[in-house]
């Protein structure tokens, strides 16, 4: 991976990322309860300030989750053409290059450090490495996202790091004092990333999904993908 670095807008390139469904859907579930960006907004502390998003691709996901949030976010990520639509978007007061497994950032710099969707890109001791990392950088709250058990996936965008390494469960998280709850039902959605492989022939799955979205909330192992998190001591005596 690579050594932290500025990011250059001549760089950009179109990445799958930005297509237009993915991009529909997340805004309608970003208005909708239960759905991933609803579940994670409520999770945020509310006396956080500040916010650094590792592995945060093109800053999409992440700018309707901190919607009306006036949080100071750095966007932190291996993959230059994503830094570069997530500049492009205005979003982050910063965004950094750099190789996850090295956080250039000091102990409690961050109120929160929010890891969506990377710790199964790397290797279980390396993302055993990274929970230890991240949970030294913030102050208040650690929120990790992640698929329930092994998600196959390729590189894709042209990026190597987007390759699925290592399987992750709820007690891999609960174990460590996380609160962990699930979303998208595994039946339906199950191993494959039905948006863009049906397109709008999607929504119907994906709307049974939500209406049986209280399941994998209150059982995540039933789950296509869990979002887990810890409450650090340091809120408790600020």
């Amino acid at each position: 991976m690579m050594s932290s670095t500025g990011v250059n807008c001549a760089d950009h390139r179109e990445v799958r990322s930005l297509d237009k469904l993915p991009q529909l859907i997340m805004e309608i579930s970003s208005r909708l309860p239960f759905t991933s960006i609803t579940m994670l907004r409520a999770m945020l502390s509310k006396k956080a300030e500040s916010l650094l998003d590792v592995g945060c691709g093109t800053g999409l996901s992440r700018q309707l989750l901190l919607k009306g949030r006036p949080l100071r976010a750095v966007g932190y990520d291996g993959h230059g053409p994503y830094l570069v639509a997530a500049k492009e978007r205005g979003f982050y007061a910063q965004v950094v290059q750099g190789d996850v497994r090295a956080l250039p950032f000091r102990e409690k710099e961050f109120d929160i450090v929010l890891c969506s969707h990377v710790i199964e890109h790397l290797s279980q001791t390396e993302g055993l490495a990274l929970l230890e990392r991240i949970e030294q950088i913030a102050r208040l709250q650690v929120i990790v996202a992640a698929p329930v058990g092994f998600l196959p996936q390729d590189e894709f965008d042209d990026n190597p790091y987007q390759q699925h390494r290592s399987a992750w469960f709820p007690k891999d998280f609960l174990d460590r004092g996380y609160r962990v709850v699930g979303h998208s039902i595994r039946f339906l959605v199950g191993d494959l990333n039905i948006v863009k492989l049906l397109g709008f022939l999607s929504v119907p799955i994906l709307g049974l999904s939500w209406l049986l979205q209280p399941i994998p909330y209150l059982f995540p192992s039933l789950g296509r993908y869990m979002i887990c998190r810890k409450q650090l001591e340091v809120e408790q005596v600020r």
